[in-house]
């Protein structure tokens, strides 16, 4: 997808630069999602912070061997300003049947 995370690196405290498949790339500050407490209260510690990794098969940053992470949607929104492809996003399996329509005979 073209918001896969794709390359991480520390910039300063806890905000990392991130890179994206389709090429777009920015800094996210982590703070505002740390600092809302439960499980990512850990990560107040800058080196426990520095401790993440891209989850090869989610796309997306993880602390704590892939115990927790934050959306690639949402980390492209938050260093870039856009939402990636809509579309794609709200994409489904199949189109879903007409409010009020009855396929009974």
């Amino acid at each position: 997808m073209n918001y896969d995370v794709v390359t991480v690196e520390h910039v300063d405290g806890l905000r990392l630069k991130l890179s994206f498949a389709d090429g777009a790339s920015g800094e996210v500050d982590f703070k505002p999602f740390i600092d809302k407490g439960g499980v990512f209260s850990v990560l107040l510690d800058v080196e426990q912070f520095k401790l993440y990794s891209i989850d090869p098969d989610w796309n997306t940053i993880t602390w704590n061997d892939g115990e927790l992470d934050i959306a690639p949607e949402t980390l492209y929104f938050e260093a870039t300003g856009a939402w990636p492809n809509k579309e794609q996003i709200l994409n489904v399996a199949e189109t879903p049947p007409e409010y009020g329509s009855s396929s009974s005979k």
